[in-house]
């Protein structure tokens, strides 16, 4: 049951997407409709693809902070390189050098 309404949902959403890169017609009428709902159901795919590549991001970011914060004697070690980096960056944008990098 679950099986069948997955498929017929993609092969629906399928079709409707194609409808909407139709531009060899004028749309109208039912062909109108069937464009909207398939320009919604794309706008839908790709935030929830977008959604699951942010999220994954997310915990690749989660997994590499508690990696190198996990053991107590990485932490000073951690503040350190944090307090470096950051006085690099001050400085840059003190002399205004970032600018002229980002490019």
């Amino acid at each position: 049951m679950y099986k069948t309404l997955a498929n017929s949902t993609i092969t629906i959403s399928v079709v409707l997407m194609l409808s909407f890169f139709l531009y060899s017609t004028e749309l109208k009428g039912p062909l109108r409709w069937s464009s909207k709902l398939g320009e919604y159901s794309l706008y839908i795919a790709l935030g929830a693809v977008f959604a699951q590549t942010f999220m994954g991001r997310l915990g690749l970011l989660v997994g590499f902070m508690q990696s190198i914060t996990e053991p107590a004697w990485k932490l000073p070690y951690t503040f350190g390189f944090l307090a470096i980096v950051l006085a690099g960056v001050l400085i840059l944008d003190r002399y205004n050098l970032l600018e002229k990098y980002s490019d």
